[in-house]
């Protein structure tokens, strides 16, 4: 008899009786069926208890590998974590550290630079206190040489001749040469006074120089970031003024082509900054070259979206290995310099939203350093202004 479960063979049952004829009547045979079917169900319910079991065991098995793998996990990510937070407070200290470091770079690169223009300062004060001493050698001499004993000689003859003047004059020996000894004095003493005056002028520009150089060097040391109204022709005459004693001294014509420009708005004391780096570094450059005719132009136009500064020498100029890096911090082709000086000069151009640039043929072509920047001119200030106000009223 067959052991089927809803239409599925599961197994089967064999009997056989030899002994009994007619034993397995019909009513037998169905219950027989009805007991096979009973029993395809209990094996087959054993079967899917079996699997049941089996599967449970299975999940089991996997759940409690997944649990110890995902306590690995956060035990990984707890880990992770806490050197993600050590990693970024680390990133933070060394952050904290190289804005600390860059900011003692920047502020020695700055007093670098100002130092090297200090003792440019020094050095024009000092070429302008030789001429004053100069000068007063030259006035004290003077003064030392007037013939006032010969005038003090006259005066005592006269004091001497009060009673009868007009007859020591008219017959004495003395007393006929006595008029055109004074006149003859006279014209001398005039002559020494104005030489004496002309010197005295000379140190009075002497001084009067010194007094500018020191005002720019202390108009240079002042804080950037300000803006004022000024000309750009002022901030140009000031940067000259540091080191214009020294380029004539170094036999240097210095150029001026200003463009005729209204007062602008701008950060007066980083463009001065500027100016006196590239001038500086233009009379070191006319200082090594062996030509007779140096010149160094300071040039100020206008042009589209602001204006230009550029400051040109006939110099030694620039190889093209070096132009690359000619605004590297650190980089300096002089053997006194510290390379800091053009590489600041960019950086401030870059704060006021322009650009500094280098050009040159070649050693011996000279070279040319043009600063652009945008500007804001002053009589457009009131307008702006009013309407703002304006506006605040609205």
């Amino acid at each position: 008899a067959p052991v089927a479960h809803k239409g599925k063979l599961i197994g089967a049952l064999y009997l056989e009786n030899n002994q009994v004829a007619g034993a397995f009547t019909p009513d037998r045979l169905e219950a027989l069926n009805i007991l096979m079917s009973q029993m395809a169900v209990s094996i087959e319910n054993a079967t899917l208890y079996g699997r049941q079991e089996q599967q449970s065991r299975a999940i089991e098995a996997v759940n409690v590998t997944l649990t110890k793998e995902i306590a690995e996990r956060k035990r990984a990510e707890g880990e992770l974590s806490r050197y993600k937070d050590h990693l970024e407070d680390l990133v933070k200290e060394r952050t904290r550290e190289l804005e600390k470091a860059q900011g003692r770079l920047v502020d020695l690169s700055r007093r670098a630079g100002m130092a090297e223009v200090a003792s440019g300062v020094l050095h024009n004060v000092g070429n302008v206190m030789n001429s004053v001493n100069v000068g007063a050698s030259v006035a004290r001499e003077a003064v030392s040489a007037l013939p006032v004993e010969g005038l003090t000689r006259a005066v005592a003859l006269l004091e001497q001749n009060a009673g009868r003047i007009g007859e020591y004059l008219a017959t004495d020996s003395a007393g006929r040469k006595l008029p055109s000894y004074l006149r003859t004095l006279g014209t001398t003493l005039a002559g020494e006074k104005r030489a004496i005056l002309g010197n005295m002028d000379q140190l009075a520009e002497h001084l009067e120089h010194m007094k500018k150089i020191i005002a720019a060097q202390q108009s240079y040391a002042k804080v950037n970031g300000l803006t004022e109204v000024c000309t750009l022709e002022e901030i140009a005459e000031t940067a000259l003024a540091i080191s214009e004693a020294a380029l004539r001294n170094s036999n240097v014509e210095i150029v001026r082509s200003y463009e005729k420009l209204p007062p602008v708005l701008v950060d007066r004391h980083r463009i001065m900054q500027i100016l006196v780096n590239l001038i500086s570094n233009a009379k070191h450059a006319l200082e090594e070259t062996v030509r007779i005719d140096r010149k160094l132009t300071v040039a100020i136009a206008r042009v589209d979206g602001g204006v230009r500064i550029e400051v040109r020498d006939n110099g030694v100029g620039i190889s093209a290995e070096n132009m690359p890096n000619i605004f590297r911090h650190g980089f300096t082709t002089r053997k006194t310099g510290h390379g800091f000086g053009l590489h600041n000069c960019a950086n401030a151009a870059q704060q006021m939203d322009g650009s500094l640039t280098a050009q040159s043929d070649g050693p011996g072509r000279g070279a040319s350093f043009v600063l652009r920047m945008p500007v804001e001119y002053a009589e457009q200030l009131p307008q702006r202004i009013g309407f703002a106000e304006a506006a605040e009223g609205l």
